[in-house]
């Protein structure tokens, strides 16, 4: 019974009355849901530790990431090549991409709650002093920024930085991990979402390229098992969610639920990308393809 209700932490079971009862005691994970309570280590745990459902679409991130480099940010520069990661979270996803061998100069994270810039700050120190530029092979900084002045954000930066040619090199721009699929739609009037796609394109200008990576639809039934069923400190308890199943969805293009803490979450499909990109004719698609074994679409 309590193996299938992951949302509840056992604490004992054990036979008692010479046999004749079953007792149990129990209590919740927590109600999950809120940036009050949601910690850096929790969604490490959940989304990057070894157990993760997410594992293999991480690495194929990275590789898209790279490879879309590669394709797309073509000719001459006179600054830096730079990687900006809108949402960065806990710093994971950039790991991979700073290492020994790294074809960007100047690297930055942006997350608007402060508890992951300075869990992203203590981290990377740590990582420098055990493994040196094997594992920090280029200049990192995590910054509080709001993604709706995403380049106002990294020009202050910069600045600060003393890295007076920013502007002028070839800038990949990346929104991975449904980072897109939680942004709220309106906040005081303002689509945070929508604003996302323009800031980003913004900043990677006609020499650079955005990279977004949303979680796909088709694999939601699957995560509600093997990661927000696993994982109810991040949004809560899935008893009483309005869950939205993919084929709920007459158009095929969206999964996702609101719990009853108040956690909300969006998944698309491939479909469902090509359909937001339509409505975006201001935006140039170079590609849109899924990764990690059906987990993730990306598009650059």
């Amino acid at each position: 019974i309590f193996q299938a209700r992951p949302e509840l932490e056992v604490l004992e079971i054990t036979e008692i009355g010479n046999g004749k009862g079953v007792a149990v005691a129990f209590r919740s994970h927590g109600t999950g849901g809120g940036w009050e309570t949601f910690t850096p280590e929790q969604w490490y745990v959940a989304a990057h530790g070894p157990e993760s459902f997410f594992k293999e679409l991480n690495m194929a991130t990275c590789e898209f990431i790279l490879d879309a480099e590669k394709k797309y940010c073509t000719g001459d520069a006179e600054g830096p090549l730079s990687l900006t990661e809108v949402g960065c979270g806990t710093g994971e996803m950039l790991l991979p991409l700073i290492k020994e061998g790294t074809p960007f100069q100047e690297v930055v994270g942006i997350d608007i709650n402060d508890s992951f810039i300075d869990y992203c700050k203590s981290e990377l120190k740590t990582l420098k002093e055990k493994k040196g530029k094997a594992a920090v092979a280029t200049n990192v900084r995590h910054v509080v920024g709001d993604v709706c002045s995403l380049s106002e954000v990294l020009n202050e930066t910069m600045e600060g930085a003393k890295v007076g040619n920013f502007f002028e090199g070839k800038r990949v721009v990346t929104c991975v991990g449904n980072t897109i699929g939680i942004m709220p739609e309106d906040i005081g009037g303002v689509n945070v979402r929508a604003q996302c796609y323009s800031e980003m394109a913004k900043l990677a200008g006609p020499t650079g390229v955005a990279v977004i990576v949303y979680w796909n639809a088709k694999r939601f039934p699957d995560a509600l098992k093997d990661f927000y069923g696993k994982h109810p400190e991040l949004c809560g308890s899935l008893e009483g969610a309005e869950i939205r199943l993919p084929e709920a969805d007459k158009e095929g293009c969206h999964a996702g639920m609101v719990t009853k803490s108040g956690y909300s979450t969006k998944w698309t499909t491939k479909k469902g990308v090509e359909k937001i990109f339509q409505a975006r004719p201001e935006l140039e698609v170079l590609e849109i393809t899924e990764i990690g074994n059906g987990k993730g679409v990306a598009v650059a």
